[in-house]
């Protein structure tokens, strides 16, 4: 059975020393629904797509959902959702008779379909530096435009054969950046409709799926299939970060959680980190017992604080106090 609860990750300082809190929302939420994406909107909640559902949903700060089928054509699984700069949510229709969907905070959906190739499956969505939404066309190897009037145009030239377009973002130049699940590349796209690929850096078979603007100025990327994460700078530099897997052991009665990965292990348990990203590791004692070192990957009794380039094991040592 397919889960439809929502997650929400709460990434606590370094300075904090907290572990990530993790809560779930599944009241409200239709079973089976699968939700695939969500954005914030403008009214202060939170947007999400059920692909299965064939909904939209709303959940509040506080977890309140709402979902909203209304208007939204029969089999067309909404996939991916943004914000517009009209105040309104613009999501992709990937099946059915593939539109572009939007919702008003007050759940009122309109659909367009006009302008889109069939069969072209629109899937990534986001909101371009020219006040248009910009999506991706997955099989029809296209990048779309949308108004905010509903007026699509398609562009085609520049985009290499069966590459797959799937995810889209606003990069700090003001261009489009999307990914090529298919092509193993990574492509810009100018609000004139100009397109470049880059290919350069990015390893055979490993299917960039998702992307975003990081606060460096550069361009962050999935890679489904390389289990790394990748970074293109506007220059189109690619670097690409492989994942490590930390396993914290706790021996006698104790706990320990982590800044920079979600780890809260009375006993044993894994997290997988960007190569090369620092995990801050703390040690509790349960009542009656005392912290008594680390052993493995750090030593001593401070916080263990790790900056992984391969997986590495670390064990917390607690022992019963003397009476």
């Amino acid at each position: 059975m397919l889960a439809v609860s929502l997650g929400v990750l709460l990434l606590a300082s370094a300075a904090a020393a907290a572990a990530p809190t993790i809560s779930e929302y599944e009241a409200g939420i239709s079973p089976n629904s699968g939700p695939i994406a969500i954005a914030a909107g403008p009214d202060g909640n939170l947007w999400f797509a059920e692909w299965y559902g064939n909904r939209i949903g709303k959940i509040t700060p506080a977890g309140v959902v709402s979902e909203y089928s209304a208007g939204i054509s029969a089999g067309s699984n909404p996939s991916w959702i943004a914000a517009g700069p009209d105040g309104n949510l613009w999501f992709t229709e990937s099946l059915g008779d593939n539109r572009i969907g939007k919702i008003t905070t007050a759940g009122v959906v309109s659909e367009y379909g006009a302008g889109i190739s069939a069969n072209s499956r629109p899937f990534g969505i986001a909101a371009g530096p020219d006040g248009n939404l910009w999506f991706t066309e997955n099989y029809g190897d296209r990048i779309g435009k949308i108004t905010a009037a509903g007026v699509v145009t398609e562009y085609r030239a520049g985009i290499s054969a069966n590459s797959g377009p799937n995810g889209i973002t606003a990069g700090p130049d003001g261009n489009l950046w999307f990914t090529e699940f298919d092509g193993n590349r990574i492509g810009k796209i100018t609000p004139a409709g100009v397109v470049t690929e880059y290919r350069a850096g990015i390893s055979a078979g490993s299917a960039p799926a998702e992307i975003a603007a990081g606060p460096d100025g550069n361009l962050w990327f999935t890679e489904d299939y390389g289990n790394r994460i990748g970074k293109i700078t506007p220059a189109g530099v690619v670097t690409e970060y492989p994942r490590v897997t930390v396993t914290v052991t706790v021996k006698g009665r104790g706990r320990v959680t982590g800044a920079g990965a979600p780890i809260s292990c009375p006993s044993r348990c894994r997290a997988r980190i960007g190569a090369g990203a620092v995990l801050i590791l703390r040690a509790s004692a349960a009542r009656g017992y005392r912290f008594a070192g680390w052993r493995g990957a750090c030593t001593g009794r401070r916080a263990c604080i790790l900056q992984p380039k391969a997986a590495v094991r670390v064990t917390a040592i607690f022992r019963k106090r003397r009476s």
